[in-house]
């Protein structure tokens, strides 16, 4: 009878948590750093702006593989080539939830 109670307790515990592990956080896209932006400006001589843009993506370590972050990148530059630049931890405006922020550079397709 007590083995029971505890087969019950057990699957009460353990079904939410298998139905929650396929809800990992999507990344979201926030501000570029400011060194990268300022690389992307216009030159100031000849005013023409860049063809490319950083975009940057917070994400979980945990939760987010590499490919999944390629893909939201891909799919927020469009058309083109897409390439990562860098990955930061610190000071960065993500949450708490998605701590790391990656940057990329998008291409424009010739």
């Amino acid at each position: 009878m007590r083995l029971c109670g505890l087969a019950r307790g057990v699957v009460m515990f353990a079904l939410p948590v298998l139905v929650l592990a396929g809800c990992g956080p999507i990344p979201y896209q926030v501000a570029a750093p400011k060194s990268v932006q300022r690389q992307l400006e216009p030159e100031r001589k000849t005013g023409t702006p860049s063809p490319r843009k950083a975009i940057s993506l917070c994400y979980s370590q945990s939760f987010n593989t590499p490919e999944a972050l390629m893909a939201e990148a891909s799919l927020i530059c469009g058309s083109g080539q897409v390439k990562f630049l860098e990955s930061d931890i610190f000071w960065t405006p993500c949450s708490l939830q998605q701590p790391a922020r990656a940057t990329f550079i998008c291409t424009p397709a010739p």
